[in-house]
């Protein structure tokens, strides 16, 4: 199974929780990855990886994909097919080009 976990107000509301929960999913044979809305900076890819701290391993990757692009948008553009969302606001997931646009 895939899952991706999203980065502000979702695994930086209780980042213990969430790494404790992305580590045994690893650990159990899943992929898990951060994809945020963030944009590409250092600082907040600096941000990210403090935040994430001992639980980086869990990740396969962390995508700062910018707020113009929906999430399962990018993730299909990595390559990445999640079967598992876990986000505060789903409609940041939508792939546009299901919808026509």
């Amino acid at each position: 199974m895939t899952i991706s976990i999203d980065f502000d107000q979702t695994f930086s509301k209780d980042p213990t929780m969430w790494g404790e929960f992305a580590a045994k999913s690893a650990a159990d044979g899943n992929t898990v990855y951060m994809i945020t809305r963030r944009e590409d900076t250092p600082e907040n890819q600096a941000e990210i990886e403090e935040t994430i701290g001992a639980y980086a391993d869990a990740f396969t990757d962390v995508l700062l994909i910018g707020a113009a692009m929906q999430k399962a948008d990018a993730a299909a553009a990595a390559g990445i097919a999640v079967d598992v969302w876990i986000d505060d606001a789903p409609e940041t997931i939508q792939s546009d080009t299901a919808n026509g646009v």
